[in-house]
């Protein structure tokens, strides 16, 4: 069963989505010149060529380090090819408390040509990278609790979540 919703010229219709969550209080590690791989949230089976996908996330960081962090994307690998996406990222830095929290806002649409028009399993991946071959992470710890700011009520939790849509013409 698909979901229908007109956009004004057209109707478009969510044909899957799929949700990652992860709520593990994690260090995060320095990047000099190579990528550093932050999360691999999930692999989803892409069910047309036609679709694109709308990609949402919400990466919760404490400790900012190196903010403002312009070295982060997401990589979708698909049938043994590997395709990047910078935009459609943002980042929100929060009062000040024990070195700041930071929120990794994402929000990104992939048409099909920016996938190679492929179907079945695609994997997604959210890495950072050092822009100037310095030491550099977008925060110290990723999805923190109450002993990183003992405001906190328990323990934070990051979400990613495709949403496959095909727009009828």
């Amino acid at each position: 069963m698909a979901i229908y919703y007109n956009t004004g010229t057209s109707a478009t219709r969510i044909i899957g989505s799929k949700t990652a969550t992860n709520t593990t209080r994690t260090s995060v590690p320095y990047s000099y010149s190579s990528a550093v791989l932050l999360w691999y949230p999930l692999a989803y089976s892409k069910q047309s060529s036609t679709s694109e996908l709308h990609i949402s996330a919400h990466i919760i960081g404490h400790g900012k380090y190196c903010y403002p962090h312009y070295g982060t994307w997401i990589n979708a690998a698909v049938s043994g090819n590997s395709y990047n996406k910078y935009v459609g990222q943002n980042y929100l830095v929060g009062g000040y408390h024990s070195g700041g929290s930071l929120i990794w806002f994402v929000n990104q649409v992939w048409t099909p040509s920016d996938l190679g028009n492929h179907t079945g399993s695609i994997e997604f991946r959210m890495y950072f990278k050092s822009a100037n071959n310095g030491q550099c992470r977008p925060f110290h710890i990723w999805n923190p609790n109450s002993s990183d700011d003992n405001r906190a009520m328990g323990q934070t939790g990051s979400t990613f979540t495709i949403t496959e849509r095909e727009i009828d013409s």
